[in-house]
């Protein structure tokens, strides 16, 4: 019994997800919509994925740890992983104690404090305090989010999936988005837009100057490519078709 609860079917998915993780050896508490309900914070409803936050993790045994289980590679994030379990998303956050409780490093450039953090049992399972569900539950909205950018080429079997910081993204409209990234020596700038059915790429040297970069020694890239479709603010997909 959860208070004067029967227990719902999906907190059993919860209690099998921490057990897991504690087995492995990390120290988790649950987190999110679900640590908010068991600490009576909002009211019950249905969940889509369970939230939890593991303290301290080292990143490699964390990682080895995944890779036994069902992964979702697009969530492999600087403050973040995630796993299924029952074909349920299983979402980390990675925290890490500090003098004041913990924060969360999101995408490694914006520390966000969990008030006063500290872990007590309810329902047999360790919960994140109230102080620390709504600290972030507020400082959330406030967080830039990165951006997957989901390529789907008919010759190919998988979708796909570039994850870009949010320092990276240097356009995002409806219109249109650009995103950069850091390659070696050299940097690459990446458009898509909603109503051109093309992408295109540009290669710079790190002074802005035209370069030639990758196997295929291009400078600028033509993909015909659907318009793009954006979803939110975090995610656009499109397929491409050929290279101009």
């Amino acid at each position: 019994m959860l208070g004067n609860l029967s227990v719902p079917h999906d907190l059993i998915l919860v209690e099998r997800a921490v057990r897991l993780l504690q087995e492995g050896g990390f120290d988790v508490a649950v987190f999110g919509g679900w640590g908010e309900e068991l600490r009576g914070l909002r009211p019950p409803r249905s969940h889509r994925d369970v939230d939890l936050v593991v303290l301290d993790a080292a990143l490699e045994e964390l990682d080895e740890f995944l890779h036994q289980s069902h992964e979702i590679p697009a969530k492999r994030l600087p403050h973040k992983r995630a796993f299924r379990l029952d074909d349920v998303a299983v979402e980390l956050s990675l925290a890490f104690r500090t003098a004041h409780g913990a924060e969360i490093r999101w995408w490694d450039d914006d520390p966000v404090e969990l008030a006063e953090f500290a872990i007590s049992q309810i329902h047999r399972l360790p919960v994140a305090n109230a102080a620390a569900l709504a600290s972030y539950r507020r400082s959330r909205p406030l967080l830039p989010d990165g951006l997957w950018d989901h390529d789907f080429r008919p010759d190919e079997p998988d979708v796909r999936t570039f994850v870009v910081p949010p320092r990276r993204v240097l356009r995002r409209e409806d219109s249109v988005v650009v995103t950069v990234a850091r390659l070696g020596d050299y940097v690459l700038r990446h458009y898509a837009f909603a109503d051109r059915w093309i992408k295109i790429n540009v290669t710079t040297d790190l002074d802005g100057h035209p370069a030639v970069y990758g196997d295929d020694d291009f400078t600028f890239n033509c993909d015909i490519a659907t318009p793009m479709l954006r979803r939110g603010v975090a995610s656009m997909l499109s397929t491409s078709f050929s290279t101009c």
